[in-house]
């Protein structure tokens, strides 16, 4: 029905489909209680918060899919084991990749003018 419904209308059910994918999974409801319990701006909450997302990659997962974190715990971990020297090398990195992403954006500019 859903087929035949955005052959007429494509955007049939778009904005039910995006609600129900912030919903989440029976299987991490109380675990998502427990995070949102932990909300605070105290350092020890955000630890815990944290350490909730450790013990609980699906639950990790479920708050990036939403965009409730930007990143999954590992990388957030990760990048926090870095020297000061290892994130700037980092960050300069990301810098130059931008740079040669944009270079090449105007040479393919450029060749379709001439």
């Amino acid at each position: 029905m859903k087929e035949e419904k955005r052959k007429v209308t494509p955007d049939w059910g778009v904005d039910k489909e995006k609600e129900t994918q912030r919903a989440p999974p029976k299987d991490l409801f109380n675990a998502i209680l427990e995070y949102d319990a932990a909300i605070g701006v105290d350092v020890s909450t955000a630890a815990l918060k944290r350490q909730l997302r450790r013990d609980n990659p699906k639950l990790d997962a479920w708050l990036v899919l939403v965009g409730a974190v930007s990143e999954p715990i590992e990388e957030y971990d990760r990048k926090n084991k870095l020297t000061s020297k290892e994130k700037a090398n980092l960050a300069l990195t990301k810098k130059r990749l931008e740079i040669d992403k944009l270079k090449w954006e105007i040479q393919e500019k450029l060749r379709a003018l001439k």
